[in-house]
């Protein structure tokens, strides 16, 4: 009578059951397998979702994505550079987008896809000049084909004078 029972025990069994060493059937029917498991079915695809969601962001922002000869200035309304690089912009009437890192909607996005560390960053086409690097910055405008003769700074140099900031 045990061996009639034992028969159709071993046939409702798994051919995984079967052919498994003990330690690896104890594992699969462990707490910690179920818990795997379920990260691995839930919190991989929640992880994969939000990385793609960041990337989409990131380029969708990116002011690097526009015509050749387009500025735009990424700024913070609380940063000296920024204000002196827009009122130097102003003087020398040259058209910008003006994108403020803390208060528009793109802006952080905008500032992480360009890898910048601190305002003002000025993008010229698909050029990135991070800081007031006023030797930089004319050199770059100038190559896009802008007048910088009316261009007045307070200081000249090629140092990366910038504003931390943690958007």
């Amino acid at each position: 009578m045990s061996e009639e029972n034992a028969a159709p025990a071993a046939a409702s069994r798994t051919w995984f059951d079967r052919n498994t060493p003990t330690f690896a059937a104890r594992y699969r029917a462990s707490r910690i397998y179920r818990a795997l498991t379920w990260a691995l079915g839930v919190l991989l695809p929640v992880a994969v979702t939000l990385h793609l969601y960041g990337v989409v962001q990131k380029h969708r922002h990116d002011p690097r994505r526009q015509p050749a000869d387009a500025i735009s200035v990424l700024v913070t309304a609380r940063c000296p550079f920024s204000r002196e690089l827009e009122a130097a912009l102003q003087a020398g009437n040259i058209a910008y987008r003006r994108i403020d890192v803390e208060k528009d909607d793109g802006g952080a996005w905008a500032y992480y896809a360009v890898n910048a560390h601190g305002v003002p960053v000025t993008v010229v086409g698909s050029e990135v000049v991070h800081g007031l690097r006023t030797k930089q910055l004319r050199a770059t405008l100038q190559q896009a084909g802008r007048d910088t003769s009316r261009l007045q700074f307070r200081r000249e140099t090629d140092a990366s004078l910038s504003t931390d900031v943690k958007p």
